[in-house]
């Protein structure tokens, strides 16, 4: 045990730069899976927030409001087509568009969605 604590024995400068660059080329790989994680988080916050501003138009829309307060969502633009819905029934057919106009880098900013209402009001058959 002596011995070798008195051992002159080290490593390498050529010992140390390789597991100097193999340890940054581990930590590279782990930064960008963090990147690339933040970029998703990101995308998916954006996405759930279109949505969330489509699931409350839709509500207004069954309270049968037809006019929706655009000041109300910012960075976001809506647009609401209706048309006839199946035949046989009463109900109409609404295509809510929601899209994004914030600076982001998202591929698809547009999200679309569509629901059956009754427009006379009161509960569809």
């Amino acid at each position: 045990m002596i011995k070798t604590l008195n051992s002159q024995k080290g490593l390498t400068l050529v010992e140390i730069l390789a597991a100097t660059v193999i340890l940054g080329i581990v930590l590279i790989s782990f930064m960008s899976f963090f990147a690339q994680s933040a970029k998703f988080t990101v995308h998916n916050s954006e996405k759930l927030t279109a949505v969330e501003v489509a699931e409350d138009v839709m509500g207004e829309i069954r309270q049968g409001k037809t006019a929706i307060p655009h000041n109300k969502y910012k960075n976001f633009e809506i647009s609401v087509t209706v048309a006839s819905g199946p035949a046989n029934t009463k109900l109409a057919k609404a295509i809510i568009t929601v899209k994004n106009t914030s600076q982001s880098k998202m591929k698809s900013k547009d999200f679309v969605t569509e629901m059956y209402f009754n427009p006379a009001g009161g509960v569809a058959p």
